[in-house]
């Protein structure tokens, strides 16, 4: 499959790998054992990562993309949500030569390797997720479409958005509907996964309450909680030393 190395960002310049009905920006990065890592909703690569991934790099071979719809990955049709993300990771992992990885997740992306390694475990080495959910909920889908959104987020930029100051809205509505409907590992079990999972969750957690994190290292078959104190949803960016050294530990371990 042929990359195209054309567009820049803050990150170096990606590949742009073509995937069903998108094309996605993804930056590889040193070399070693593969690490693969997956924003949270609204969010970009490099908003996330960016501060991480030079560090992580100098460990390991660190993947990182913008999720379809998000950054510098077009999806004109946005066609989102845990199983087409999780989708797209196991193409993008082909395109690079990646039989197998470390997924990392945070939120809707913790929440999407929480499904790939359900229905493909053979994807992951390990697994560490950072302020996912075990199981979304419907009430809550119009308070999220209609409360406030972190400043940080509404401002980043989406290639596929040009002039349209209220694309992240779509993004967050879309993302919402699909984590009431689609994210339900207490109802469907996480049996099947058979790597080890680190769950990382702030102590303080505004937006998925900390239960979560319990309840989902109590259906992992191979599974530690992390609980970080004084911080909330964003571990990886409110504590990065921390997250650094877990994944360090993960690939230790590897």
């Amino acid at each position: 499959m042929k990359l195209d190395t054309t567009l820049g960002t803050p990150l170096g310049t990606p590949l742009m790998v073509p995937v069903p009905g998108a094309t996605l920006a993804v930056w590889s990065r040193g070399v070693g054992p593969a690490v693969v890592l997956l924003h949270g909703g609204t969010g970009t690569a490099a908003h996330d990562w960016g501060h991480v991934l030079p560090t992580l790099a100098r460990h390991a071979n660190v993947v990182a993309m913008d999720l379809r719809g998000h950054g510098m990955s077009a999806d004109p049709g946005l066609d989102l949500g845990v199983t087409r993300f999780g989708l797209d990771v196991t193409h993008v992992m082909r395109s690079l030569g990646i039989p197998r990885a470390i997924l990392v997740g945070f939120s809707v992306g913790g929440n999407t390797v929480l499904n790939l390694i359900t229905s493909r475990p053979w994807l992951a080495s390990a697994a560490i997720i950072v302020g996912a959910s075990a199981r979304g909920r419907p009430e809550r889908v119009m308070e999220i479409m209609n409360g406030p959104w972190p400043r940080e987020l509404r401002g980043l930029h989406h290639s596929g958005a040009e002039g349209d100051t209220e694309h992240w809205t779509r993004l967050r509505d879309r993302l919402a509907q699909d984590w009431a409907d689609n994210v339900r590992f207490i109802d469907t079990g996480l049996d099947a996964v058979g790597c080890p999972v680190t769950v990382v969750h702030g102590a303080d957690d505004p937006i998925v309450d900390p239960e979560q994190a319990r309840r989902l290292v109590s259906l992992l078959p191979d599974a530690r909680l992390v609980e970080v104190p004084a911080t909330g949803h964003q571990v990886h960016r409110e504590a990065p030393e921390v997250f650094i050294d877990l994944v360090r530990e993960v690939l230790a371990g590897d």
